[in-house]
């Protein structure tokens, strides 16, 4: 396929007015809007994370929030609205004249603009930030990145003192919350002692050797009973055969008297009537003669006389001891049944023990588990007030100054030559595509190879048009006309707009965050 090279390029040059119109309506453009905005100086400031200057092993602090995420938060606050309409009024970065409404969305959107925050770290690596400011005037840029250094030192400093002061706060609030709770559940367990008296597992080895000791105390009063009864059976049994059996052998004096006697009244028996005054006397004289021996077997006055009820004395000293055993017998019964009693009563604490018990354990763990909490939170406490000192001392993780602010010397922004480049490229490229769109919608027939493919005919021969001398000036004419609009006129109308009307850099600024994008100018 052969291309007609020359057939194209004379298009292009027939076509060439069209095509440097546009290029030079464009590329002037480019060139005002270059020489128009306004410079712009980008001022930068450098900070430091620096470590905690106490070891961690020695005393820690409480704040633990990383680097890096320190950072975000710190930029996020001072990227808040307030902040930024607070410290463009203060700073006057817009140089606004008094009365003068604030446009308070447009104050923010281009403040943030202006503004860039970049943090570095990893590993093994300081953790840097740099905060960099924008604006026409060198002094308001460096003003506000300080200003934002300040701010950021501040917000460090009261983040990391008040997080450290909300800990100590809250632990504080947890001792004492502990405390009450322990106090409470003390106050609970000597309360449920008290009701439970001595039915507690603790008491459980005293009532049980208590009660031993009172079983074998009532085994031992059973047995002084029977005993106390048997004496009192001897005592019976030896009156009794004091007054009627003497044993001659062994008899003393006064027995074997009274054995003579009782012979000789036997004797007299057989003789004389038992209502003989001999029969009475020898009666009278065995009695008192077996009293003596009774009161000299018991040890009493063989001449005591007998009661007023005609009872002898050895009979009243018998009644005595009988009695005294008897009240000796009484006693002990009645102490018996009293233990009886307090054995019983043990029996029923015994049996509320194991009740008791489960209930104070579960007592006793809960106050257990406050006491381990309670030591915890006391120990943490501890390390709060530690963890707060550091902070407040400003040796825990702090932010330092590496560079301040200053004043730049040279603008950074626009870069003219970009600018008018792009015009002038945008120009060329427009210009192209106008040729190009004329070209395709302009259907007429202008080679002999066209008149062939579109009509079947073949030309004998082909006359070019030719124009005359006037229509070649009147062309020429138009050419500079258009050239010297595109060149002047558009530039000065350019100029005229953004100093007059409205400015550009804030008209296309405005049009290009709607998008998300910004153009490096002020709002104007």
């Amino acid at each position: 396929m052969n291309i007609d090279f020359a057939y194209y390029r004379s298009i292009f040059w027939r076509r060439f007015p069209y095509f440097i119109v546009v290029a030079s309506i464009l590329t002037s453009i480019g060139l005002t809007v270059a020489m128009v905005l306004p410079p712009e100086y980008e001022a930068r400031a450098t900070l430091l994370v620096e470590s905690a200057q106490i070891p961690d092993e020695l005393a820690a602090s409480t704040v633990n929030t990383a680097p890096t995420e320190q950072l975000q938060i710190i930029e996020q606050r001072l990227m808040t609205r307030a902040n930024l309409i607070d410290t463009a009024e203060r700073l006057n970065v817009y140089n606004r004249q008094e009365g003068e409404p604030v446009r308070a969305s447009a104050v923010v959107d281009d403040m943030r603009a202006r503004t860039r925050f970049d943090a570095s770290s990893g590993r093994d690596l300081a953790t840097l930030m740099s905060i960099t400011f924008r604006a026409t005037d060198p002094r308001i840029a460096a003003q506000v990145t300080n200003e934002f250094v300040t701010l950021v030192l501040q917000e460090n400093v009261e983040m990391r003192t008040n997080v450290a002061g909300e800990t100590l706060e809250f632990f504080e609030q947890e001792v004492e919350r502990l405390g009450s709770a322990l106090d409470a559940q003390a106050a609970e367990i000597i309360e449920f002692k008290n009701g439970a008296g001595r039915a507690l597992p603790e008491s459980e080895v005293f009532l049980v050797e208590r009660q031993n000791t009172m079983r074998d105390r009532i085994a031992q009063i059973d047995r002084e009973v029977g005993l106390a009864e048997e004496q009192k059976i001897r005592i019976v049994e030896l009156f009794e055969q004091t007054r009627t059996n003497v044993d001659p052998a062994t008899a003393s004096p006064q027995e074997r008297a009274l054995l003579a006697a009782r012979n000789e009244l036997d004797t007299a028996l057989l003789v004389y009537a038992e209502a003989s005054p001999r029969v009475r006397l020898l009666q009278a004289r065995v009695a008192q003669l077996e009293d003596r021996v009774q009161a000299e077997q018991l040890g009493l006055d063989a001449n005591a006389e007998a009661d007023a009820e005609g009872k002898s004395a050895p009979e009243l000293l018998v009644e005595s001891q009988i009695g005294d055993l008897e009240t000796q017998i009484q006693n002990l019964k009645q102490e018996a049944t009293l233990l009886r009693e307090n054995v019983a009563e043990i029996d029923g604490l015994l049996a509320q023990i194991p009740a008791n018990g489960l209930t104070l354990r579960a007592l006793e763990r809960e106050h257990n588990s406050f006491q381990e909490q309670y030591a915890r939170a006391s120990d943490r406490l501890s390390k709060a007030e530690t963890g707060e000192r550091i902070e407040l001392l400003s040796k825990g993780q702090r932010i330092t100054i590496i560079e301040q602010a200053t004043p730049p010397d040279r603008p950074t922004k626009p870069n003219r030559t970009m600018i008018a480049g792009a015009g002038a490229a945008a120009g060329v490229a427009l210009g192209l595509g106008v040729v190009v769109l004329l070209e395709l919608f302009n259907r007429a027939i202008r080679r002999p190879a066209e008149i062939v493919d579109r009509l079947g005919i073949t030309p004998i021969a082909v006359l070019p048009y030719l124009r005359t001398d006037a229509e070649i000036a009147w062309r020429r004419l138009l050419i500079i006309l258009i050239l010297c609009g595109a060149v002047i006129v558009v530039p000065l109308t350019v100029f005229l707009v953004h100093s007059f009307v409205v400015p550009l850099d804030g008209f296309a600024n405005s049009i290009l965050q709607r998008f998300g994008l910004t153009l490096p100018a002020g709002l104007g």
